[in-house]
């Protein structure tokens, strides 16, 4: 995505240098909100023109991101590997709006916090050289926009909560239809949803990327810019930390999984289950040889996130620049899945229940683990809500 930029001058060059609370991504094992690591980088003093339009654009952005990139979307590193099916069910059936809402209300809810500008583009480099040319050279080699992403961030939840009201708008007409035939696209749009749901609790785990910035006196980054800015640039600090990305109601700032009110995700699901409670029974597991209990009605595994080498800042604005590592295909094994090899006659929603079933037997201890997780480990946020759709 392309946006006009202007330079902007600061009186104080120390105001050119922040500090940053950085995470790693994936998040590592054990690791809690209070094993960020605190980073210093040069800001490119850049702001965007104008605002005005800024929502369409992003819009717009996320549906080229979803339909042409989405093999660079950052997964989470998970024994639960089913977004590539959510996605190969997508295209396979011809794109629909639900899905494709529900995807970019994903993409936009994990990656947006980290807009980034190419510094190998020659005016990036130009306005580099000519701005943090006193700055030290280790810094100033790759500064973070952070101007910019405080006038995105005042963007972001408008077009987050606009998107997820379309996305509940139609889950709930399609849902209340009660016909199996529809069940597999809400199915897949429930995941996404849930998703999303745990992508934003993790960021509202995370210490706020500029907390330093709140022991400043002045909390304007640069005081002395103001009158390069239009009324609408809506710059903050706040605004350019994940953990201030509070889209909907549905999630409030929180150090760990324990702290979490579930209220609306149990309506959510309490509403699916009494949608389609039947329908999902297509995808029960047998039991397991050591506990002849009768079959229990799991349903499939929808993976959050998978995993990847990219760093966290590998997101929303250079994502259609860097080379992607695309999902390895689901492998479905005969064996824990009898129908997960369909022939060619097999319509693409049978091919995506049959896929799903095989992740969700492949994983099904980790989703027992997943859906009691009570602790305080980053990684505990993610899979928790699938868990309690497919257990």
């Amino acid at each position: 995505m392309y946006l006009p930029m202007k330079v902007v001058w600061p009186l104080e060059l120390d105001k050119l240098i922040h500090r940053h609370i950085v995470y790693p991504w994936p998040p590592i094992p054990g690791s809690t909100s209070a094993n960020g690591t605190e980073l210093y980088h040069a800001v490119l003093p850049v702001v965007l023109a104008s605002t005005d339009g800024a929502q369409w654009q992003l819009d717009a952005h996320l549906t080229l991101l979803v339909n042409e990139h989405f093999q660079s979307f950052p997964l989470y590193q998970s024994p639960l590997k089913v977004l590539s099916n959510i996605y190969h069910f997508y295209v396979q059936i011809g794109r629909p709006v639900i899905l494709l809402v529900a995807l970019k209300f994903l993409v936009l809810t994990h990656m947006a916090d980290g807009a980034v500008i190419p510094v190998s583009d020659q005016n990036v480099r130009s306005i580099i050289r000519g701005t943090l040319h006193s700055v030290d050279s280790s810094l100033a080699a790759c500064p973070t926009p952070c101007f910019v992403r405080g006038q995105l961030g005042a963007e972001v939840p408008v077009l987050a909560s606009k998107l997820l009201r379309n996305l509940l708008t139609r889950l709930e007409r399609i849902a209340l239809s009660r016909q199996c035939n529809q069940w597999p696209v809400v199915l897949a749009s429930m995941a996404v949803l849930l998703m999303a749901m745990e992508s934003i609790h993790y960021k509202a785990a995370k210490e706020e990327y500029h907390a330093h910035m709140k022991d400043r006196k002045n909390i304007d980054p640069m005081p002395a810019m103001r009158r390069n800015f239009s009324t609408t640039s809506n710059i903050s600090t706040s605004s350019t930390s994940s953990s201030s990305f509070s889209t909907t109601g549905l999630s409030t700032p929180h150090s760990s999984v324990v702290d979490i009110n579930d209220g609306a995700i149990n309506a959510i699901l309490r509403f699916y289950r009494n949608c389609f409670g039947g329908c999902h029974e297509k995808l029960a597991l047998p039991a397991q040889p050591v506990h002849p209990a009768p079959l229990v009605p799991t349903i499939s595994s929808f993976h959050s996130l998978r995993p990847t080498h990219h760093q966290h800042t590998y997101s929303f604005g250079d994502l259609v620049q860097g080379a992607a590592h695309a999902p390895a295909p689901i492998a479905l094994s005969a064996a824990s899945a009898p129908q997960a090899r369909v022939d060619d006659s097999a319509t693409a929603e049978a091919s995506f229940v049959s896929g799903v079933r095989s992740a969700l037997a492949d994983a099904r201890e980790y989703l027992g683990e997943r859906k009691t997780e009570k602790g305080t480990d980053m990684t505990g946020f993610f899979d928790r809500l699938l868990a309690r759709l497919f257990v």
